[in-house]
């Protein structure tokens, strides 16, 4: 749990994962940064935060999203005005607010309520990002690919009572964490990857292919909002990061977890799942529809 008697402290909705830093964004427009250390508990430097003002003409936005383009610019998803600004280059300890200009999301989104926008913002290969809405009917989320030709829109299916609040896209694996609120059970989540390519052929709806992990309980779970993902080895294991927003309020936590993956043992698994079946008689399309 990350706690500060700094009072622009927490609300993170956002979370970039760098070779020697985090970023953290508060839906109220706080930028905070801190070097890594990953021999400390929480892994920081300490001493090493500084914080950054986001202003859109002059007032706080409503940011719910960071990521980064295939290009590196840094994105961050602005709820409130449907919209997504690139960050500024950060100049390190100047003190100044950094002015964002936002770009209108294309229709239909912007027609999404006022507060079930864009949560989910995840850059993609060939200088595309998926934008996926918190809100949609039922299981079914808008989402849109932004693309240098122009948008092309489909839908997140996510599970029943779940809405995706963060994304990231790591080596051909697209990551989405998604929660879910009970008056009963209280905060849920659930973080899941499907394998993404090449964006042209992502299907509509987007159907996660894995469920990762499933948080439930006080203990281990608060809003999950953001997700991060950076490689543990290459070829190897990815960790992947996740962060809750405490809306600012006593009765809620900012937790900083993470867990470890191995893609590659999925596609082992396929793999001798397919040879096995295909001992048994059965045609290798018969196994592959299964």
């Amino acid at each position: 749990m990350l706690r500060s008697a700094d009072a622009r402290f927490g609300g993170f909705s956002g979370l970039l994962v760098d070779r020697d830093r985090f970023l953290l964004l508060s839906d109220r427009g706080w930028l905070w940064s801190a070097e890594r250390d990953l021999r400390a508990a929480p892994p920081f430097r300490s001493g090493s935060w500084q914080v950054r003002a986001l202003r859109v003409e002059g007032r706080p936005p409503d940011a719910e999203e960071l990521a980064r383009s295939n290009d590196g610019r840094i994105l961050i998803a602005l709820e409130g005005r449907h919209a997504f600004a690139q960050l500024p280059r950060v100049e390190p300890a100047n003190g100044r607010a950094l002015e964002l200009e936002p770009r209108p999301l294309p229709a239909p989104l912007t027609r999404l309520p006022a507060n079930r926008g864009i949560e989910a913002l995840a850059g993609l290969p060939g200088d595309t990002v998926l934008a996926i809405a918190e809100h949609g009917p039922g299981d079914l989320h808008p989402a849109a690919l932004l693309a240098p030709g122009g948008p092309r829109f489909l839908t997140y299916r996510s599970a029943a009572g779940f809405a995706p609040t963060g994304a990231a896209w790591h080596e051909g694996w697209l990551y989405v964490v998604e929660r879910r609120l009970s008056a009963l059970s209280g905060f849920a989540a659930r973080l899941t990857a499907t394998p993404v390519g090449d964006p042209a052929d992502l299907p509509d709806p987007i159907e996660p292919l894995v469920e990762l992990a499933r948080l439930g309980g006080s203990p281990t779970v608060d809003n999950i909002e953001a997700v991060a993902v950076e490689p543990v080895e290459p070829g190897g294991p990815v960790r992947v990061w996740l962060v809750s927003d405490d809306n600012y309020s006593p009765l809620q936590r900012t937790l900083l977890l993470t867990l470890e993956w191995t893609p590659q043992a999925l596609a082992r698994a396929s793999i001798r799942r397919f040879n096995r079946t295909s001992s048994d008689g059965k045609s290798a399309s018969e196994t592959e529809r299964r």
